[in-house]
Parts: structure tokens; C-alpha cells; sequence
């Protein structure tokens, strides 16, 4: 019995149906599928349908095909290995083709799980998250553990001191009323990624501001 052909989501069935239309009618490969759909979609419908398309072999993706998108998809954003792993296997017929893909973006420095790290966090310090938020951020994205810590061990533990009392200054005024003000505001930063130890420490900082 052949193999049952993966069902098509709702969400995506407009797309597919006119990208099948479009391979049977007019031919094409890979390339030619994407850009026609990268004209009305979003990137993770276009995700869904190639890889829709692959698995009711309907469309196959070359290593070639792979290495296009991989350096297309690299221009519109930085990426880490393991995300950039991901969106190749939705599309590639072997792992071996993603393998072979991934390695030859590392050998070129395309891909580096080390400056990838170091420049997600100077990101997330610019839009005032702590380091704790950082570290799920960096796990998500696939990056070793050992990489983060390295990278967060070269920001001076001041520096995240000093951008949670800028956070505090700006977002409340004057000495909180009460505990339950004062907790209210412990919770904020610890929920933006700042540690206990250090959100207390803020919280401080900010005291003498105000008393100074």
C-alpha cells in the first residue's frame, strides 16, 4: 500500500493549491515555487506549503535549492545553527542534504552560534531585558549552553544593574507607596529577565535615587 500523503491544512491550502497548479501547468523547481509565493505569503506559509510540496513529492529540493533559500533567508535576518537546521529539514529530501548545506554556511561564516549569541544580546539589552531573559532566548534559538555564559561573562554585571534603574526611572516616578507597590515593581523586572539578587539590587539603587 503506498504511503498515506500528508493532509493539507486549512491554512495553507490556497497557497499549495496554486503552487501545484503552477508546477503542473508551467514546470519549475524549487526556486521558481518560492519566489512565486514569497510574492503573496508569509514566510512560514511559504515554509509550510515546500514543505507540503516535498513530502507529496510533488517538488524536490536540491542541496543547491536548499543552500538559495539558506542564504536568501540569511540576508533578511541573523540566524543560529540549529534554527537554520530547522527550516532546512521542512524542505530537504535527505538529511544528508542539510548536513552538507549547514556546513558549507559555517566554513563561509555565514553561520556562527558565537557571534549570533553575542549580537541577540546586545539586541535584548537595547529593548531592556535582563540576563535570565536572555538565557531562555539564546536555549530557544538552540544555542549551547556553554556559548551563552561565555558571551554573557564579557557584560559587566553593572551594566545590567544600571539598565534595570533606567528601566525603573522611566517606567515608574518617585518611591513606591508600600510593599505591595514595591513588589509590583520587583515582579516587573524579574519578569523582563532580571534575576532575584539583581532586581533587588535595582530596586535599591533606585531608593537612594529618589533619597538623594
Amino acid at each position: 500500500m503506498p504511503p498515506k500523503k500528508a493532509r493539507i491544512p486549512e491554512a495553507v491550502y490556497v497557497p499549495y493549491q496554486r503552487a501545484e497548479h503552477h508546477l503542473k501547468r508551467f514546470g519549475g523547481n524549487y526556486q521558481s515555487v518560492t519566489r512565486l509565493l514569497h510574492d503573496s505569503y508569509e514566510d512560514e506559509q511559504v515554509d509550510a506549503v515546500v514543505a507540503l510540496l516535498i513530502s507529496r513529492g510533488v517538488l524536490k529540493a536540491t542541496p543547491e535549492d536548499l543552500m538559495s533559500y539558506a542564504c536568501w533567508y540569511l540576508g533578511q535576518r541573523s540566524s543560529s545553527i540549529s534554527t537554520i537546521r530547522e527550516k532546512l529539514s521542512r524542505k530537504a529530501v535527505s538529511v544528508k542534504d542539510v548536513d552538507v548545506v549547514v556546513e558549507r554556511l559555517i566554513d563561509m561564516r555565514y553561520l556562527n552560534d558565537e557571534e549570533f549569541a553575542d549580537a541577540r544580546i546586545r539586541s535584548r539589552k537595547l529593548t531592556g531585558y535582563g540576563p535570565e531573559r536572555v538565557r531562555r532566548d539564546l536555549s530557544n534559538k538552540g544555542i549551547d549552553k556553554a556559548i551563552t555564559e561565555t558571551q554573557l561573562e564579557c557584560v559587566d554585571g553593572d551594566e545590567w544593574i544600571q539598565l534595570g534603574i533606567d528601566l525603573v526611572l522611566r517606567r515608574y516616578s518617585g518611591l513606591p507607596a508600600d510593599n505591595v507597590a514595591r513588589n509590583k515593581r520587583f515582579r516587573w523586572l524579574v519578569n523582563r529577565g532580571y534575576g532575584f539578587d539583581i532586581a533587588k539590587r535595582i530596586l535599591q539603587a533606585v531608593d537612594q535615587t529618589y533619597a538623594e
